[in-house]
């Protein structure tokens, strides 16, 4: 069963803060790790539509 689109919002809106916080603090493993959440988070915001 998919998660709902609020959902999903919620946790993208979420990553991102979290990727600005990454980068001000230079962690670069971090970084790359959010960016794949983010990735993730958009095609399945995606695929909900």
């Amino acid at each position: 069963m998919p998660r709902p689109r609020e959902y999903l919002m919620q946790e993208l809106r979420a990553a991102q803060k979290q990727l600005l916080t990454a980068k001000k603090r230079r962690n670069n493993e971090n970084i790359q790790y959010l960016r794949a959440r983010i990735a993730e988070l958009q095609r399945e915001m995606e695929s909900a539509r």
